[in-house]
């Protein structure tokens, strides 16, 4: 006789081993799916005291209590107290204060005071502040709510990049996003630490390129992009995204326009700008807007940050336009609605992608004529923008189709240079006066630090390694910079000491306003980055008088120092490989060969066309001109090759 009750034993054990099958089958054809569908992020490589610094930081697992459910309670009402007040902009110091008070007089173990704290200094923009209190609310509780990120952001943002660093490591090995990974990369360039660098830029590249076919957003700014190897096809995809982002910001209707048809009254300019003030692209613009010519524009300034009266870039800029605007601030509406309604026929944007820029209130297209350039040598991938100031040089006739706006070729070089007038040409001081040595060949490099990658610094080490009695001279961006380049210079092959005698790596610190030409007029020859070219400082060293070395990629960005050398009349400045830039850098460490370049240098910079301020705005006003008339007779944009013989009044379709 069969029991009943254990046959039902021998069906259920039955079943339950099927479904506990079925189970892991399924768990390990998800487990495969993943691997397949998503792309695997290798954690960044990072030195040993980094790898052990994560592994120290990352053994707290408790979850961090130092107070009760009422107490916590007490922590949020303050808060949001403080934070109710802060909304007031003259209660601001007292919101600080009384959260302060609430940390140091009722819970002095409060994490949460310090993030709340730190936070308030952020908006305040006081990043010392800032960084203080968060890495207090971290030193508390290690493993608090993003805290590792937040603090590698603080330090970031008050420029101490080699605590950044350390924080965005730990941040990235507590959540290893491709975000995160990101930030890693991007921090490390900061300090020209290398490692794992080749790797990490095809991860980037690869994950930029799946988003962009995926129709998703690649986060990555169009100036960033020009750092890395991508081609041109790709700088232009991550453009438009970007073009279209600032357009969904925007939140509004393009403006139509519709031609009056006077080709004889006025033009109406405008110039849209963060930059009017002591930076880098006010420096070169300083001179160019009193150049305009009055009796046939009208020039407009919009700018887009705070009104700067003790500035002296900011007083000359202010003194040569028609019309100063304030727009900080603005709505990309109100802005679009000021400019349509000043009437402007031409609006000019100088910023591009770079910080402070006002893409959105372009998107909307207040004025008929739209034009780019000079802040950022790239296209805007925007359907909004008519033209990009470019030359003959800068875009090849092979890569105009990866440029969305119709090109606006000056005869010279695109870029301006306000350098005659603002820095007098004083007699050179000795290079002791900066501890520098005298005796030796100095090549150098002074630029932002993210340019410099290591194909480009395995070129300049072999450079000086094959020229004898030779040294690199670096700017001097702080210790981390020193730590890691010194340390890459090391491993190639070259001697770092103190000892500015033997080393071979010599660093420069950073001039005042004046003294910066005369700083770099002491070095012998100037060995460009690739990717993204010298701009300001390239244009800073053919005025100091010092002879420019650079390999021309494909890019606008690649290709700026070779428009500038070949505007001051020197061709042989330029190469298109590695090995023909180290050899051309041998070959011209020759004494005599030296001497004879650089009093050509010498000799041009006065009469050069890049250093002509009056003739590229002349030059500029004919292709407006045109780009006017096209508009006025209802016809199309097209490409516009500006002659630099042909008189202004003379021009017509």
């Amino acid at each position: 006789m069969i029991n009943n009750s254990t046959s039902t034993s021998k069906k259920l054990n039955i079943r339950t081993i099927t479904i506990i099958v079925v189970i892991i089958n399924l768990t390990i054809l998800v487990a495969i799916y993943t691997m397949l569908d998503t792309p695997t992020i290798p954690p960044p490589v990072v030195d040993p005291e980094s790898v052990a610094l994560v592994v120290t930081e990352t053994v707290h697992d408790k979850p961090y209590k130092p107070y009760s459910s009422s107490e916590e309670k007490e922590i949020q009402t303050c808060i949001r107290d403080a934070k109710n007040k802060y909304k007031n902009k003259e209660n601001e110091k007292e919101a600080i204060k009384d959260l302060e008070n609430c940390f140091n007089n009722r819970f002095p173990l409060s994490d949460v005071l310090c993030m709340e704290i730190s936070e308030l200094y952020r908006r305040k923009k006081d990043n010392k502040a800032c960084s203080k209190w968060m890495q207090l609310a971290y030193d508390f509780n290690p493993n608090g709510n993003n805290y590792a990120y937040k603090l590698a952001k603080a330090y970031k943002k008050s420029k101490d990049y080699g605590l950044s660093r350390k924080f965005f490591i730990i941040a990235y090995d507590k959540n290893p996003t491709q975000a995160r990974y990101n930030d890693v990369f991007w921090i490390k360039q900061k300090v020209n630490d290398f490692s794992g660098y080749e790797e990490a830029t095809q991860v980037i590249i690869n994950d930029i390129n799946n988003k962009i076919r995926n129709n998703q957003n690649p986060n990555i700014n169009p100036y960033s992009a020009l750092h890395l190897p991508f081609n041109l096809e790709e700088l232009q995809a991550i453009a438009h995204a970007k073009s279209l982002d600032s357009a969904r910001k925007a939140r509004g209707d393009r403006y139509e326009h519709v031609p009056d048809g006077d080709i004889s009254r006025k033009i109406k300019v405008g110039y849209v700008s963060y930059d009017f003030r002591n930076h880098a692209v006010g420096i070169v613009m300083q001179n160019f807007f009193k150049y305009h010519n009055k009796d046939n524009f009208e020039i407009y300034a919009y700018n887009n940050n705070d009104e700067k009266p003790k500035d002296s870039i900011y007083k000359k800029i202010l003194k040569s336009v028609d019309h100063m605007v304030q727009i900080k601030g603005m709505k990309a509406k109100d802005c679009a609605q000021r400019i349509y309604d000043d009437g402007i026929d031409i609006l000019v944007d100088i910023s591009l992608y770079t910080a402070g820029n006002r893409m959105d209130c372009f998107s909307l297209h207040p004025a008929p004529i739209q034009l780019s350039g000079i802040g950022l040598a790239t296209t805007t991938g925007a359907d909004y923008i008519d033209y990009l100031i470019s030359d003959n040089y800068v875009v090849k006739p092979e890569s105009m189709p990866y440029y969305n706006e119709k090109l606006m070729f000056m005869p010279f070089s695109y870029h301006p240079f306000s350098h005659k007038g603002h820095y007098p040409i004083s007699p050179p001081k000795n290079r002791s006066s900066y501890g520098l040595p005298e005796d030796k060949i100095l090549f150098c490099n002074h630029q932002n630090v993210i340019r410099t990658e290591p194909f480009c610094l395995n070129a300049w080490v072999e450079i000086i390694k094959r020229v004898e009695n030779s040294a690199l001279v670096i700017k001097d961006f702080g210790k981390d910079r020193k730590h890691f380049l010194g340390k890459e210079v090391s491993q190639r092959g070259l001697i770092v000491s103190e000892d500015q005698q033997t080393s071979q790596l010599l660093w420069m610190k950073g001039a005042g306003v004046y003294d910066h030409i005369p700083m770099k007029s002491m070095c012998d020859v100037y060995l460009d980055t690739h990717w993204y070219n010298g701009h300001s400082t390239t244009g800073d060293m053919l005025w100091a008088g010092v002879p420019i070395l650079t390999y021309s990629g494909e890019s606008m960005a690649s290709r700026a120092a070779g428009s500038f050398a070949l505007s001051m009349g020197f061709p042989e400045m330029i190469t298109n490989s590695w090995e023909q830039f180290i050899e051309r850098g041998v070959y011209l460490a020759s004494s005599n060969r030296l001497k004879g370049l650089r009093k050509r240098v010498e000799d041009a910079r006065e009469t050069a066309p890049l250093f002509d301020t009056e003739r590229y705005v002349s030059n500029l006003e004919k292709g407006m001109k045109i780009a006017f008339l096209r508009y006025q007779q209802s016809l199309e944009t097209d490409h516009i090759h500006i002659n630099d013989l042909e008189k202004y009044e003379d021009i017509t379709l």
